[in-house]
């Protein structure tokens, strides 16, 4: 490489690390100031009727465990609508003892007539059509509220908005992977949640959202990817949030949890089917992500150049390093802020190891879509 090349790498690295800089500053840190500003503000509680979804497909054990939470909100005007999808296990007898003991539960069920295999977005159709209420929050059978406020929490915002984006951590029972998944889905909501902040809703999480069932059904709910097996989420999302329709929560009152994947193959196969919806956000949100996403690459991959040619190692060591100590720095902060500073270690374990864990999953959906277009040659 001529002196020219490397001179050039080098303003292209600046340029890139300044960027990220700027990205962690003025977006990232966004989200401390926003849950300070949550937990100093008076929750009011309100009492405009609210409905709660929940899909259910052979979750006997995770109803009984987190059904309770939900059904015993600080709300004093809202029902809890169940979907059992085609359960085979004890799911309706779990839900009959339930409806026995309170009066705000709905059960819906969905007849396994062997016809063909609708998924988690019909379920979901089915609870959307039942609810009676206009404000709907959306959860998971395995997921359980942060606390009895939660319903308060989520369904404040569609007062005046049409779509609220929350948080739903995940908890494991320690190990190497476990903490990993646990960072990358923290990970994930400071993006989203900061991002919609800055006026670019473009995903949330089916663990905790809510929205206006007349939204939902005006935009014809999922029937644009309703052959999708994901997407319920940030596919619908992507379509139908804009920067004046969408609010978010970050108070941790309004998380819910739910844990991990059981092993890493599990939580790729999950992350193959998250990346398989990408493909149909809308450009910009494309181009944002990507963006996002490549410069990190390509600062690390410029920094390692700069070092091996002896270019500005000294700048180049200083940028670098106050670029990863902002990062650090910011998501220490994050973390305490919501009380889970437990995962701050955690971070700079999964910078080094994520590339790999994405690479082989991208790696994996390149393949079957270069099998796929090959079969239809």
């Amino acid at each position: 490489m001529t002196e020219k090349h490397l001179q050039l790498i080098f303003i292209v690295f600046i340029a890139f690390t300044v960027l990220q800089l700027l990205y962690t500053v003025f977006v990232q840190m966004r989200f401390i100031f926003r849950v300070k500003k949550e937990k100093k503000r008076d929750l009011p509680l309100r009492s405009e009727p609210v409905s709660v979804v929940i899909a259910a497909r052979n979750e006997e054990s995770n109803l009984r465990e987190n059904l309770p939470a939900i059904l015993s909100q600080n709300h004093p005007n809202y029902e809890v609508v169940v979907v059992n999808d085609r359960s085979n296990d004890d799911t309706a007898l779990v839900l009959r003892e339930f409806d026995r003991q309170v009066d705000h539960l709905k059960v819906c069920k969905i007849e396994d007539d062997k016809k063909g295999e609708w998924g988690k977005k019909y379920a979901l159709t089915i609870g959307l059509k039942a609810a009676k209420n206009d404000r709907v929050v959306l959860t998971d059978a395995d997921c359980k509220p942060a606390s009895d406020l939660w319903l308060q929490r989520m369904s404040l915002g569609l007062t005046e908005k049409e779509i609220v984006l929350g948080v739903s951590p995940l908890l494991s029972n320690g190990g190497f992977w476990g903490r990993f998944m646990e960072v990358d889905a923290l990970k994930i909501a400071f993006q989203y949640i900061t991002l919609a902040m800055c006026g670019m809703p473009y995903m949330g999480v089916g663990r905790n959202i809510a929205y206006r069932k007349g939204l939902f059904f005006s935009k014809k709910g999922f029937s644009k990817h309703m052959h999708l097996s994901s997407g319920d989420d940030d596919l619908f999302v992507n379509e139908a949030a804009n920067a004046n329709n969408t609010a978010v929560v970050t108070h941790p009152d309004g998380f819910t949890f739910s844990k991990t994947a059981r092993n890493l193959n599990q939580f790729i196969n999950q992350k193959r089917r998250h990346v398989s919806t990408s493909p149909h956000y809308r450009i910009n949100t494309k181009l944002t992500l990507l963006s996002l996403s490549f410069s990190q690459y390509i600062v690390f991959g410029l920094f390692v150049v700069l070092l091996i040619t002896e270019t500005h190692i000294q700048l180049a060591l200083s940028l670098f390093f106050v670029r990863y100590l902002t990062e650090q720095v910011q998501w220490i902060a994050c973390c305490s802020v919501i009380k889970m500073k437990k995962l701050a270690p955690y971070k700079i374990i999964y910078d080094m190891i994520s590339p790999f864990v994405y690479g082989y999953i991208g790696a994996i959906e390149l393949k079957n879509r270069s099998t796929a277009w090959k079969r239809r040659m």
